[in-house]
């Protein structure tokens, strides 16, 4: 009796486990054939590239452009745009948004419901011009530059020997007289430079006596300014209780300009000259 019962309970335990893993096969191959799939289409204008992460169980490649991937699978796109161009808009379904100028990297989850279609649009980033006009003797580094919008020129200027800087506009704006910018590309730019000549005197006294310059600045033992100005020199002779100092002869470029009268002697006199190229000035003052 009690063996009928132990072969009982031993049919029943197997009966038991049988069914339990004839249930569980039903129960996985059913489920995993009503898994519902949906495809997902990329369509790309311009330079870039898409790239998409998903479960490698859940999807699969289809072709270079198309993805079959399962219902309620979340991807993520990451879109980057090629150097020189930029991300413009993405459109999912016929839905989507642009993007602000120089995005160029995009990371986009997305969740699978639907057969998808994503459209990517990159466009070339515009370049602009920066057009250098010299007046004068002197050299502009970059002399012209076409840069993509958004970047930094740098400009150094220099003045050829005997010029100066004058002035710099900057798209009518002046700047001064620099002799480096940092120039940032959003348009065409036009850049101006203006170089102008030194002139120098060179004052030789003979004698007790001043000569004060007005107009020009002495650098190194000799006046200069820019060519063209006039400047005033005024000739004052030392005078005391012992001696008397007289103008004696001026002469500019050897060319006598005042000549001691005897008749009539001068101890002060001021000149108004042109500076123009290197001139020389000789006073000689006699007591």
């Amino acid at each position: 009796m009690k063996d009928w019962r132990r072969i009982l309970a031993i049919v029943f335990t197997l009966t038991t486990i049988g069914l339990t893993l004839i249930l569980l096969y039903h129960y996985f191959t059913q489920t995993r054939s009503t898994i519902v799939y949906h495809y997902l289409s990329i369509e790309t204008r311009g330079s870039g590239s898409v790239e998409i992460i998903f479960p490698k169980d859940l999807g699969r490649r289809i072709s270079d452009d198309v993805f079959k991937i399962a219902n309620g699978t979340r991807i993520t796109l990451i879109i980057k745009a090629s150097s020189g161009w930029e991300l413009q808009s993405i459109k999912i379904n016929g839905e989507g948004r642009t993007y602000p100028i120089n995005t160029t990297t995009v990371r986009l989850p997305l969740t699978i419901t639907k057969n998808t279609t994503v459209g990517v649009l990159f466009s070339k980033v515009p370049e602009f011009e920066l057009k250098v006009i010299i007046e004068g003797e002197g050299i502009v580094e970059p002399a012209y530059a076409k840069v993509e919008r958004g970047k930094t020129v740098d400009v150094v200027i220099r003045p050829a020997k005997d010029w100066f800087i004058e002035s710099v506009r900057l798209d009518g704006e002046y700047l001064g007289a620099v002799d480096k910018l940092s120039i940032e590309m959003w348009n065409d730019r036009i850049l101006e430079v203006k170089f102008h000549r030194w002139a120098y005197l060179n004052i030789t006294l003979i004698g007790n006596g001043t000569c004060e310059v007005k107009g020009a600045e002495l650098v190194d033992g000799i006046y200069r300014a820019p060519e063209g100005t006039n400047i005033t020199v005024s000739i004052k002779c030392s005078s005391s209780l012992r001696e008397e100092w007289y103008i004696h002869k001026i002469l500019l470029d050897s060319e006598v300009l005042f000549e001691l009268n005897r008749s009539q002697k001068v101890s002060e006199r001021a000149l108004s000259l042109s500076m123009t190229g290197h001139r020389k000035l000789v006073v000689e003052l006699n007591r």
